[in-house]
């Protein structure tokens, strides 16, 4: 039977993708406002994973404000279509 983390401190998990897991392990935790955050930490070991989790877990405990993982295609996802007309569109 697989042990259950204690109450607060986060989880590590992988998801599934066409009934397949996908190889690498995402965390999940909450910020000081109760926002839950999940991200893939980018890692196949669920050991390493587990580490990354402590980390964002002592950076919340400390306050010192947590940033999520990005991806760049999230950053510029809106681009300007034309400078002539003003509109936008999705990438």
């Amino acid at each position: 039977m697989v042990e259950q983390r204690t109450h607060g401190t986060g989880s590590v998990f992988r998801k599934k993708k066409n009934g397949k897991y996908l190889p690498n392990w995402y965390i999940a935790y909450y910020t000081r406002n109760g926002r839950q955050l999940q991200e893939s930490t980018g890692q196949p070991l669920k050991a390493v994973a587990e580490r990354e989790l402590r980390k964002k877990l002592d950076s919340v405990e400390r306050g010192v404000p947590v940033e999520q993982a990005v991806s760049f295609a999230m950053k510029t996802s809106v681009i300007p279509y034309s400078r002539n007309t003003g509109t936008t569109t999705w990438v």
